[in-house]
């Protein structure tokens, strides 16, 4: 991960005239500029106060799925100006998707059923998994309509976010929105009873759903998943992992897509994806890396059979 973060701040402190050449093509893959995404108009005065680049997953071109969006060839930097930098990246697209498919185990168990009924060829066989690098920059000013990224719920099955700690991220919670906190220390080796208690005490967060958690763990990530909503109270080496608007669908609400927004704190930040509550002038530099996760195009998305009953309808 840290190769990620590392080339990731090597690929945005290019000079423009050089991002340009791999501007974002048909495919949505490719360099976004600062303000080219507006994700909450209402509040918004201009875009989104970030550049990104998209990475997804590439297939032949003798694939059936080919000409399909969200499938097909990549734009790389050129290899002399960013040597490794391809090579790195996909690398850590294909241990986020891996990552991502032992999640939707853990979501198919929360809603009883087998824990491989997202691996079918048509669910998470051939998902469209989206990785994104984000570089905020600039000034924060909710007052003015200035914002980072502008409040959004993602719109996909999940998302993987990682970061380097730095705070900026925040989500609603009972009409409030409140950061993301991280914690000063590696969690390694800490019992799930110790984290929880330290997560209660970092965040000051009420949050009775965390009794309901599954916990995933591998080498020095952990993610932590809750039945009604999500909640990390620590981001050191850690996904972020949030729910989207089809993951609530599918589950007929049991499942809660998180509305959340990004201002800067004054700190340079980096971070990775694979898919703002006080009115004051903040300046940030810093960067995200998400992962985005949906099924294929062949999907058909319906309620659950387990998320229905005669007093609980598909919404």
């Amino acid at each position: 991960m840290d190769d990620v973060f590392e080339q990731s701040k090597k690929f945005f402190a290019l000079p423009l005239e050089e991002k340009m050449k791999v501007l974002r093509n048909e495919k949505h893959r490719g360099y976004t500029p600062v303000l080219d995404e507006i994700l909450d108009p209402e509040n918004q005065v201009n875009g989104d106060h970030k550049e990104g680049y998209y990475i997804g997953i590439e297939v032949p071109k003798d694939d059936p799925d080919y000409d399909k969006p969200f499938y097909g060839p990549n734009p790389w930097p050129d290899s002399d100006v960013l040597p490794q930098w391809r090579e790195t990246m996909e690398k850590y697209h294909q241990e986020a998707l891996r990552v991502s498919k032992d999640i939707g185990r853990l979501l198919a168990l929360a809603l009883d059923l087998d824990a491989n009924y997202f691996d079918t060829p048509e669910m998470l066989g051939k998902p469209i998994a989206t990785m994104r690098l984000l570089h905020y920059e600039g000034v924060s000013d909710p007052s003015r309509g200035i914002y980072a990224c502008g409040a959004h719920t993602d719109y996909g099955m999940l998302t993987l976010l990682a970061t380097d700690g730095v705070m900026g991220l925040q989500v609603l919670e009972a009409s409030q929105f409140f950061f993301i906190q991280s914690l000063p220390f590696d969690p390694t080796g800490f019992s799930y009873e110790k984290l929880r208690k330290l997560g209660d005490r970092y965040a000051k967060i009420r949050t009775p759903s965390l009794r309901s958690g599954n916990m995933y763990r591998r080498l020095k990530v952990l993610v932590f998943v809750n039945l009604v909503d999500f909640f990390i109270f620590f981001v050191y080496r850690a996904y972020i992992v949030n729910l989207g608007d089809m993951l609530e669908r599918w589950s007929n609400g049991f499942f809660k897509s998180t509305l959340h927004r990004v201002l800067g704190n004054g700190q340079e930040r980096y971070s990775v994806r694979l898919l703002l509550i006080h009115l004051c002038l903040i300046s940030t530099i810093f960067v995200d890396i998400p992962f985005f996760v949906e099924p294929n195009h062949e999907c058909l998305v319906e309620c659950l059979p387990t998320c229905k009953s005669e007093s609980n309808v598909p919404k």
